[in-house]
C-alpha cells in the first residue's frame, strides 16, 4: 500500500549561500538577502511537492549487496512540479541569473530536506516493527542499473496515478524527482537514513556543499 507524505518546506540558507559562494563581504550578499524571501514564496507556490513510499518484496539479487539480506524493501518517490523549473528557466532567459541560480538551489534544498523528513518517518515506522534500514540505494548507482527506474516506478503506478514519468533513457520527469529505496531487516546494524554530505556515496550530487563534499571524498 502506498503511503503519502506531506513534508515541511525546510531549507538551510547558509548551505545555499556556501554552494553558490555568496559571501558576506560581497555586494551579492546584500542583494541576495533582499530577494530571498520573495524567492522562497515563489518556490512555495510553484513546487507542489509530491512524496510517497511503500514496502515491496525484494527484487532479484544485486551481487552481495546488503539489499540481498533483507526480507523487504521500502521504495520511496520524491518529486515536485515542473512549474518551478519553468520559472527558473524563464529567469535565466531574461538575464536574471542570480535569481535563477538561487531559486534552483533553493528548490533543490527544499526537495532534499523533504526527502530526509520522509526517510526519518520511514525509519520510525520500521523501528516500531523491530526492523532497521540499510543505507539508501538509487537506480544508476552501483549495484543497481538505471533501467531499474522503470520497474520500481511501475510498482507505484499499480496503485496510483503519479505526476512522475520516465523518458526513453530511464530519466525521471519532472527533473527534480528522486526514486530510491532502503532494505529493511532485523539486522542490529543500522545506517543513517538522512542524506548528508559527510556520508554521501554520490560524488556528483547536485545538493552537495563544496567544502563538505570535498571532505567526504577524502574519506572514501
Amino acid at each position: 500500500m502506498i503511503h503519502f507524505y506531506n513534508p515541511a518546506m525546510l531549507y538551510d540558507k547558509e548551505k545555499i549561500y556556501r554552494r553558490l559562494q555568496i559571501r558576506k563581504d560581497t555586494p551579492a550578499y546584500s542583494y541576495t538577502e533582499n530577494i530571498f524571501s520573495s524567492l522562497h514564496a515563489l518556490a512555495a507556490e510553484k513546487m507542489e511537492l509530491f512524496f510517497c513510499y511503500k514496502s515491496i518484496a525484494p527484487l532479484p539479487s544485486f551481487s552481495a549487496s546488503p539489499l540481498d539480506l533483507c526480507g523487504q524493501w521500502v521504495l520511496c518517490l520524491a518529486s515536485c512540479s515542473d512549474s518551478i523549473n519553468q520559472v527558473i528557466q524563464q529567469k535565466l532567459e531574461e538575464g536574471e541569473y542570480l535569481e535563477g541560480y538561487l531559486l534552483n538551489d533553493l528548490a533543490n534544498e527544499i526537495l532534499f530536506n523533504a526527502s530526509n523528513q520522509m526517510n526519518r518517518q520511514i525509519e520510525k515506522e520500521m523501528q516500531e516493527q523491530g526492523l532497521r534500514l540499510t543505507r539508501r540505494f538509487s537506480p544508476g548507482e552501483p549495484p543497481m542499473d538505471l533501467s531499474y527506474q522503470k520497474e520500481l516506478l511501475a510498482l507505484f503506478e499499480e496503485e496510483s496515478d503519479l505526476p512522475v514519468t520516465l523518458n526513453s533513457h530511464y530519466m525521471l520527469k519532472p527533473e527534480k524527482s528522486m526514486l530510491y529505496l532502503f532494505g529493511a531487516s532485523a539486522d542490529p546494524v543500522s545506517h543513517p537514513v538522512g542524506c548528508e554530505c559527510e556520508t554521501c556515496n554520490f560524488p556528483n550530487c547536485p545538493y552537495a556543499v563544496p567544502g563538505e563534499a570535498l571532505e567526504c571524498s577524502r574519506k572514501r
